[in-house]
């Protein structure tokens, strides 16, 4: 995710709000609850610098028992 995108959606999000993140897994927005993508949790960042969570100074909200690993497009074909 963009620093930029991840700083403005942090001005909006309440902390009581629960954020799901679909299709994050390369680059996970850290203030989601819950991420949902084919990279299982050990891959996830591998597509981007990993430094968004040290960049925003936010300590990642999801977890591995947080991390659903699921293929979106196989399930909306069946």
């Amino acid at each position: 995710m963009d620093i930029g995108n991840a700083q403005r959606l942090l001005e909006f999000i309440p902390d009581d709000a629960n954020v799901i993140d679909v299709g994050g897994g390369a680059a996970p927005f850290p203030r989601a609850d819950y991420v949902i993508d084919s990279l299982p949790y050990v891959e996830r960042g591998f597509g981007s610098s990993g430094n968004i969570h040290k960049k925003l100074q936010i300590t990642p909200r999801y977890s591995a028992d947080r991390w659903i690993q699921a293929d979106l497009c196989d399930q909306i074909g069946r």
